[in-house]
């Protein structure tokens, strides 16, 4: 799915982020990503052998909030920092934060 304006090398968070600010309301997208990602609740992301995503809980988050879920974010988000400090993700931790901010969430 292509969407105007969106950036390689963001990711599908990134790309959640773009789309709810250029299509609130939409949901379709977010929606989707709630669905496949809620069974994964609690687990660290990862593709491949050697790239680790962080914690499947911060994209679960991003996708709530996008649907306008904000009382179902936060406290996945919260799960997904914690996981995130104890796994010494410094920089996932940082983005989310931001993007946390930037939602207001």
């Amino acid at each position: 799915m292509e969407h105007e304006g969106l950036r390689p090398g963001r990711g599908q968070a990134g790309d959640l982020e773009l789309l709810h600010g250029r299509h609130s309301g939409l949901g379709e997208v977010e929606e989707h990503a709630v669905e496949v990602l809620e069974p994964y609740s609690g687990r660290m992301g990862v593709s491949g052998a050697v790239i680790t995503l962080g914690p499947v809980d911060g994209y679960l988050a991003l996708a709530l909030v996008t649907l306008g879920e904000g009382e179902r974010a936060g406290p996945l988000a919260d799960a997904a920092l914690t996981m995130a400090a104890e796994w010494g993700f410094t920089a996932y931790d940082a983005w989310l934060r931001e993007c946390r901010e930037r939602l207001g969430f």
